[in-house]
């Protein structure tokens, strides 16, 4: 069963790789995957982040009542100026929940999935910010 899920998760992350978008020398994936859980989703970043030199991946996993977000970015993207602490707190805080963490990754809940577009449209933009692009 777990190797079945891996094998769903990785399928997911792979799909989420056509929405990367080059900003500057830093790529980024942001948007929504279906993720079981926080380990599954973890599981998602790393394949993605990975996947390219220079990146930042948010990710946004509805939970049952949560929202579970994760950002990671390569050693690359946080010399260019990524902060995933500072990206999952404000997109968190505007689905109703908070969490932080570090440069290269961090971690935070939310509740209002209806806010669930507007607080990746906002992790786009962020990201953009931080490059300084």
């Amino acid at each position: 069963l777990s190797s079945l899920r891996a094998q769903d998760i990785t399928s997911a992350a792979q799909s989420m790789l056509a929405k990367a978008v080059n900003y500057g020398s830093v790529t980024a994936v942001v948007g929504q995957i279906a993720a079981p859980d926080a380990e599954q989703l973890r599981i998602a970043g790393d394949h993605i982040r990975d996947h390219f030199n220079s990146s930042v991946v948010v990710l946004a996993a509805p939970i049952e009542d949560k929202i579970l977000w994760l950002a990671m970015a390569t050693g690359e993207a946080v010399k260019a100026g990524i902060h995933c602490g500072n990206i999952v707190r404000e997109t968190a805080k505007i689905t109703g929940g908070g969490g932080g963490g570090r440069p290269d990754m961090a971690q935070a809940g939310g509740r209002d999935h209806a806010k669930l577009e507007e607080a990746l449209q906002r992790a786009n933009e962020i990201i953009v910010e931080q490059l300084k692009l």
